[in-house]
């Protein structure tokens, strides 16, 4: 009789060890699982630092190579506008010289000949420095475009880098946004 009461109790006992080991095995099991898709989750999102990293970087040099090129196209053709400028004045002054000469050549044997071919000396003189006028007036014109062209390479190339800043700050701003929804996915899961 008290044997059995006995076994009874124990039998009562181990049941009760046996389900609360069985919901502490299925509370460990949920630990464990809940730890893995944690550490795959952190896994994850490191990757995509990385990958997000990798881009931006890729993405800020383009952008500063884009900007290189640019300055240096920039750069070249000042140069090759300042050296057609200085082509330029020294055509004109070799002109000015040349038909300065030929001015004083034209006075010069003007006043040997006779009294009545004046008039055709000053006519001939007249026409060479309104000539030498419109030389000087179409060469400033054509320094004036060329500055004017390179002020517009100038705007070009400031253009060019603020647009290359604003891309590079809505790409980086694009993948945070990317980041923090991914973030926040997973959190709410």
């Amino acid at each position: 009789g008290g044997l059995a009461v006995a076994l009874q109790r124990y039998c009562r006992d181990a049941e009760r060890r046996h389900a609360e080991t069985a919901e502490q095995n299925v509370s460990a099991r949920e630990i464990l699982e809940l730890q893995a898709s944690t550490s795959t989750h952190v896994a994850r999102c490191f990757k995509e630092c990385g990958e997000l990293e990798h881009a931006l970087a890729a993405a800020h040099a383009e952008c500063g190579e884009r900007t290189d090129e640019l300055r240096a196209e920039w750069a070249a053709h000042k140069a090759r506008f300042r050296r057609e400028e200085e082509e330029l004045q020294a055509a004109l002054a070799e002109v000015h010289e040349g038909y300065v000469a030929k001015w004083k050549a034209a006075e010069t044997e003007s006043r040997k000949k006779l009294v009545d071919k004046a008039a055709a000396a000053d006519a001939v003189r007249d026409e060479l420095e309104r000539h030498v006028e419109e030389l000087v007036a179409e060469s400033e014109q054509e320094v004036v475009a060329r500055h004017e062209r390179l002020e517009e390479q100038e705007r070009q190339l400031s253009e060019a880098k603020v647009l290359g800043e604003t891309q590079l700050r809505a790409t980086l701003s694009h993948y945070k946004r990317q980041i923090k929804e991914n973030v926040d996915v997973e959190r709410g899961r």
